[in-house]
């Protein structure tokens, strides 16, 4: 009963010193305040039943009583010592609206901080003036001495009138808290819900994407698709504690099907790489091409074997989300092998090389496309053949170069580059025509590799120039020519000697040196087995020479110089074609007729000199010798041909035929 008595002492007291406190004030201030005390002292009551208990007990520190009152007027939270052990600035902690302000509170009666409060002593904060926001909350968090844990007392106004909240002494402070949802497609929003215990009286959260809160249940909007541990720091005054949640939250792309390719179009085969790119991570993928294929792979190569336009079907799944899918219709475009070279060509025959006509396997072979006579030719090409063109099987447009085309006929004689022939398989290529406004197609110094240093097809009529078809255009020249020279040949045209001063020399020299490799090839008929010089450069003058000559009545390599000349010991057949191929090798000369080599080759160091080239026509020393026959394709090139390569060069310009097959006309319509 004295401890009741004493408490409502306590309440009195206070009420005095409030009164002393603020005798100026308004009384409407006055009476807030009062009242604001008689809902406090109910409070202190319960403190003062509670301090009884902790009396009767040792040790004999005495926990302090406190009370208190905010002003709604001044803003000022005013704090007085009713009971207990005086305490220390140390032992003390004083928040205003969770803000530590404990030393800028000042004692009464004084103006510096304070560092004891005792029974009956006030402490004062008043924040600048003019008041713009009323506190709404006041802790007063003690520990000190035996007691174990603190003691705190919370003051709260509404703020007409101020009421008083008690903690329990010793409550554990445990952070917890819960968000929903904890899992969704990005952009989406957690509400995050503080579940914690102590209770605390400040918190903060960390979100795991550098986003942060203050608040004591946030939301907060996740906008990248991964996941995030979430971390909350709650303080009770004395201390924090940290709860964190590791992949809490999973955040992620909604599932969508996307792919793209690197190519959408193009001849059959058609390889095409498809690659994924789908949103929302999916584990599994399903494709269908459109002609019947299929693939699980994330991001397959697939090859389109017909011809025709495919929708492909990408669909994709996980776990969280499902599937999706999408459909790119009409997404692949296979044309024909070999397309169509474009939609202005309306015919094409396909040409098949025999690949038993084929020596080895020869790269960038000019092949000859002899045709007798082509009724869909003479049909539906232009007269002057200019859209006459050619293509591999993958539908790659060939050099070419027309020797000869009659329209009347549909006769044509024509040079192919093609890229590889080959005695183990067939070789296809295209001829493709039927363009009426086609500008000329034709290639020719790219049908000759690199290595031929000039190419005279002697297809020209008159006396004029003879062409190269390289690109080193080392044209000839008719010397003494008459007007009868120009004649048939093997291949198309050719020319005919007389064997008394006519005959053709190039405008430049060859460009083959020393003992440089080399190589000529031509078809020559001969008219007699007199001494004949077909094709030849240098002089013995010069110690310069080189050529291919028939003399003794045998076919004749010969060098200037003694030993340097090769009598091979074969008399010439005459009053027919043959193909003559000549090699240096570096060390060795050899010859070849009709695709079949002479006896064993001559070895020989040459040393030519940079010459012009003449055909039909030697000169050794005083002796001049004249050809008698025709002589058709000089070729010369600054590479020792193999065997294999001369084998099929006779094979395909002997019988043209026999080398290759033409096919039926195709008719294409865009």
């Amino acid at each position: 009963m004295a401890l009741l008595d004493n408490a409502a002492e306590s309440h009195n007291l206070a009420i005095d010193e409030v009164n002393m406190m603020y005798p100026a004030r308004h009384d409407d201030a006055v009476s807030e305040v009062i009242g604001s005390i008689l809902l406090v002292s109910l409070v202190v009551i319960g403190v003062a039943i509670a301090a009884a208990v902790l009396w009767s007990q040792p040790p004999a520190q005495k926990i302090p009583e406190f009370s208190a009152s905010i002003s709604n007027s001044s803003c000022s939270v005013i704090l007085s010592h009713t009971g207990g052990e005086t305490v220390t600035n140390s032992t003390l902690r004083l928040l205003v609206d969770g803000t530590d302000l404990t030393n800028n509170f000042i004692k009464q009666g004084t103006t510096g901080p304070w560092s004891l409060w005792g029974i009956g002593e006030t402490l004062e904060y008043t924040p600048s003036y003019p008041c713009i926001l009323t506190p709404k909350r006041v802790d007063i968090v003690y520990s000190s001495g035996s007691v174990s844990s603190s003691v705190s007392t919370g003051f709260f106004e509404n703020p007409v009138s101020a009421g008083v909240a008690a903690r329990v002494p010793g409550a554990p402070m445990v952070p917890d808290f819960s968000g929903t949802p904890t899992a969704g497609f990005v952009p989406f929003t957690v509400q995050f819900t503080d579940t914690s215990s102590g209770p605390p009286i400040s918190w903060s959260w960390a979100f795991g994407d550098g986003g942060t809160s203050t608040l004591q249940s946030p939301s907060h909007t996740y906008t990248s698709a991964q996941s995030y541990t979430v971390s909350l720091t709650v303080n009770n005054g004395t201390g924090t504690s940290t709860l964190t949640k590791t992949n809490y939250i999973t955040a992620s792309r909604p599932l969508i099907a996307e792919f793209t390719s690197d190519t959408q179009s193009g001849i059959r085969p058609l390889a095409v790489q498809f690659t994924d790119q789908s949103l929302g991570s999916p584990v599994s993928w399903s494709w269908v091409f459109g002609d019947g294929g299929t693939s699980t792979a994330q991001s397959p190569a697939y090859t389109y074997l017909r011809h025709g336009r495919y929708s492909v079907i990408l669909t994709v799944t996980n776990a969280s989300a499902g599937t999706n899918s999408t459909t790119k219709t009409n997404y692949i475009t296979v044309t024909p092998t070999p397309p169509w070279y474009s939609c202005s060509w309306g015919y094409r025959k396909n040409i098949t090389i025999d690949k038993s006509r084929v020596s080895g396997a020869q790269t960038d072979f000019p092949v000859l496309i002899n045709l007798a006579s082509d009724n869909d030719l003479k049909t539906s090409a232009r007269t002057d053949g200019y859209d006459i063109l050619f293509t591999s099987s993958d539908g790659t447009k060939l050099p070419h170069e027309i020797e000869s085309y009659r329209s009347g006929t549909g006769a044509l004689v024509a040079w192919v580059k093609v890229p590889s022939v080959t005695s183990s398989s067939n070789t296809t290529i295209y001829m493709y025509y039927g363009y009426p406004s086609s500008t000329d197609q034709q290639n020719k110094n790219n049908v000759w590799d690199t290595n031929y240093k000039a190419v005279w097809h002697l297809n020209e009529t008159g006396t004029g120039t003879r062409f190269d078809s390289t690109i080193n255009a080392n044209n000839a020249n008719p010397r003494n020519y008459d007007g009868n020279e120009a004649t048939t040949g093997k291949i198309g045209g050719a020319d005919y000697f007389e064997g008394t001063n006519d005959y053709l020399d190039s405008s430049n020299t060859i460009g083959i040196t020393g003992n440089a490799v080399r190589t000529i090839t031509f078809w020559a008929n001969l008219g007699n087995t007199n001494r004949n010089g077909m094709v030849v450069w240098g002089t013995n003058v010069a110690n310069s020479q080189f050529g291919a000559s028939v003399r003794n009545t045998h076919y004749f390599l010969w060098g200037y110089g003694g030993g340097n000349d090769w009598d091979t010991g074969i008399i010439p057949a005459t009053a027919s074609w043959h193909h003559h191929a000549v090699i240096n090798d570096g060390t060795t000369g050899r010859w070849y007729v009709d695709g079949s080599q002479l006896s064993s080759g001559f070895a020989h160091t040459y040393a030519t000199t940079n010459s012009i080239v003449t055909i039909g026509r030697e000169v050794d020393g005083a002796t001049i010798s004249y050809m008698l026959g025709t002589i058709d394709e000089v070729r010369i090139s600054d590479s020792a041909r193999s065997t294999s390569w001369i084998t099929t060069e006779y094979n395909n310009q002997n019988s043209p035929a026999t080398f290759h097959y033409l096919g039926n006309q195709e008719q294409w319509t865009c």
